[in-house]
């Protein structure tokens, strides 16, 4: 590994009769492998991915959480696709977790966009509201949601390597979720605190990724040794000011319709949760060796609906970084002290 490090791998080839893996916690609870990877028998783009590996130049995308304005990373997933990047390994917090599982799952830009519109943009995801004990949102939606786009499926089984990254309340780490179901992953990688209720595994308590590591990129370089490309809103404005300096009357509010995304409270909230320091942002994007911030407007971080103008910022942000690029992404890789191309207007810090 590039930092000196003996990781073991494991490939499993398996039969192109086989639509998709399966039982792959079998293999890595008996070799305990640091890494696998899934190969069809006789397809070139496995065999192509397997030596980028094995050169170092494999490509990781990291995806950072932002809420809804996180839609940015579709748009990024589109560029790439289009300029023919591979991704090799993929891996995110929050909302762009998300995001990042379709590439994981093998889905075209066109699937994860359907997914993406069914799930978000045509649904209400927060709006079923509850008294707030534990939180303002019953979850009961968000977790049908995720379990009628992943169903039973194992992270360990995914096409592609892939991580989401939660919050771990009771022992004060991230947790990085490699294995296990995956819509149980995904619903504690977006546990916003005080928004959707934490989720217990294994007597832990898991909420956010984002409220500790918002944007991965060191999680990715321990299995990555090629070049990482990050996608990063960490720092883009989410709240509206004037919804808090002037906020409607509660009729008002239901009258709207507004309530279907939350009372203001959850804008603070989420941007609270995916907040982060100075120096933990620096760290975070050092690690990236193309770092795209893509830029957007007033798309307030809640506003589900707020889909086009958030694409099409992550598209036009990934080309203007892709068109920068001295050569091909699989030749860059970021060395001690030489620092991320960046790439994309710097946003407005909130």
């Amino acid at each position: 590994f590039g930092d000196g490090r003996r990781l073991t791998d494991l490939i499993l080839l398996r039969d192109p009769r086989m639509n998709q893996p399966a039982n792959t916690r079998v293999w890595l609870n008996v070799l305990q492998p640091d890494r696998w990877f899934h190969c069809v028998s006789g397809v070139a783009a496995d065999t192509e991915r397997m030596a980028r590996v094995i050169t170092g130049t494999a490509v990781g995308l990291v995806l950072s959480g932002g809420g809804a304005r996180a839609y940015c990373h579709m748009g990024a997933i589109k560029a790439l696709e289009e300029a023919r990047v591979p991704i090799d390994f993929v891996g995110g917090a929050s909302m762009g977790a998300v995001v990042a599982a379709g590439p994981a799952l093998g889905w075209s830009f066109e699937r994860l966009d359907y997914e993406i519109r069914r799930a978000f943009v045509e649904s209400d995801p927060l709006s079923d509201l509850a008294f707030p004990i534990i939180a303002m949102s019953r979850a009961r939606k968000v977790a049908g949601l995720l379990e009628r786009a992943y169903g039973d499926i194992d992270l360990a089984d995914l096409a592609l390597p892939f991580f989401a990254v939660s919050s771990n309340l009771t022992s004060g780490r991230i947790e990085v979720h490699r294995t296990g179901l995956m819509r149980r992953a995904m619903r504690a990688s977006i546990a916003i605190p005080g928004v959707l209720p934490p989720v217990v595994m294994d007597g832990q308590v898991l909420v956010d990724g984002a409220v500790l590591k918002n944007f991965p990129t060191s999680v990715m370089r321990q299995l990555n040794s090629g070049p990482i490309i990050g996608v990063d809103m960490s720092q883009t404005r989410g709240v509206d000011p004037a919804a808090l300096e002037n906020p409607p009357s509660w009729w008002k509010w239901v009258l709207s319709g507004a309530w279907k995304a939350g009372p203001p409270i959850v804008s603070i909230l989420m941007r609270s949760a995916t907040i982060t320091t100075d120096a933990e942002m620096d760290q975070s994007r050092a690690a990236a060796d193309v770092l795209i911030l893509p830029k957007i407007g007033g798309t307030d971080i809640r506003d589900w609906k707020a889909y086009n103008e958030p694409v099409a910022a992550g598209y036009e942000a990934t080309k203007a970084a892709l068109a920068d690029l001295p050569c091909p992404v699989g030749r860059i890789r970021n060395r001690p002290g030489s620092g991320a191309i960046a790439a994309g207007p710097e946003p407005t810090g909130a």
